[in-house]
């Protein structure tokens, strides 16, 4: 617990009780710590989402090609990887039933990946 004496000043002021996970790729130089931690995040998420198993293979392979190329700074290799895990995902509904839960960390990646991650971005709902 944080005490304040005096006034805030801020954008934006979050009280929260437990833990906070921020979703902005504009907040960690350029972003590719963020996107690493949706990488985590997705990983995380995959076995809950009762894929098929040929699809959650396929989306396990994604998730590892967007890790890599995110560590690698390639953005464009990363972007076709996460382009092909949000239509998978889209394609199995789980964008639509796990959408809470897998839409922020895509979001982040769609826009770390800037003009690239445009497509992702639209394929994302809300």
């Amino acid at each position: 617990m944080v005490n304040v004496r005096g006034g805030q000043n801020a954008t934006v002021i979050n009280n929260v009780d437990g833990d906070q996970h921020n979703y902005d790729a504009r907040t960690v130089g350029d972003g590719t710590q963020a996107a690493l931690g949706a990488v985590r995040d997705l990983r995380a998420l995959l076995d809950g989402l009762g894929l098929d198993p040929a699809t959650a293979q396929a989306a396990r392979a994604d998730v590892a090609e967007i890790e890599q190329a995110a560590s690698a700074g390639d953005k464009e290799r990363a972007g076709g990887s996460v382009e092909r895990l949000t239509a998978r995902l889209d394609r199995a509904g789980r964008l639509a039933s796990a959408g809470a839960a897998l839409v922020p960390p895509l979001r982040v990646l769609g826009g770390w990946l800037g003009g690239l991650g445009a497509g992702v971005l639209q394929m994302l709902p809300g």
